[in-house]
């Protein structure tokens, strides 16, 4: 398992880290700020934030900015929804899962605070997937929430042919 160390949300308004001196804008320092984005919830992976708040948090141009997204976003590390200010990290799956069935109605009631788009939609099927090695109470209280998960029926398959009839005997 993959060791981690939690980071405080409010270092980057702390004043002592305000003082130090800035990056110049990339990618890497993009993607720790996103992680320890000082507005995010408890709720992983999806959260609200725009080009504005990110440039007024570090610093930087807005065409800079756009550019360390775009990197990111090449290597499928963030999805972004710029008119509704949408930022979706995919690999929260692979760390968060709910600890109990409690904190998964938390991360329920939070995502009300997420606009409709496609990316709200994709977390909560990926929210899905998380869910279904967990025991059969968190698989129902995700139902209670969102309805029955939207499954891509099996294709019919395809009839098979019909068979020639039994040669009896071979004509002379």
């Amino acid at each position: 398992m993959p060791r981690y160390s939690e980071v405080y949300q409010q270092v980057w308004t702390s004043n002592d880290f305000q003082a130090l001196s800035k990056p110049q804008a990339n990618a890497q320092t993009l993607w720790m700020f996103l992680l320890t984005y000082p507005m995010r919830t408890p709720l992983p992976g999806i959260f609200n934030a725009g080009y504005g708040s990110c440039c007024d948090y570090l610093g930087w141009e807005r065409d800079a900015l756009i550019a360390c997204f775009d990197e990111l976003g090449s290597r499928e590390m963030v999805k972004l929804d710029t008119e509704k200010n949408i930022v979706y990290l995919p690999s929260w799956k692979q760390y968060n899962k709910p600890q109990n069935p409690n904190v998964l109605k938390s991360w329920v009631t939070i995502l009300d605070t997420i606009p409709e788009c496609t990316l709200k939609h994709l977390y909560i099927r990926d929210l899905w997937e998380v869910l279904q090695p967990l025991q059969d109470s968190f698989k129902e209280l995700f139902i209670e929430s969102f309805g029955e998960p939207f499954t891509t029926p099996e294709p019919e398959p395809e009839p098979e042919p019909p068979k020639a009839p039994p040669v009896l005997y071979k004509g002379v």
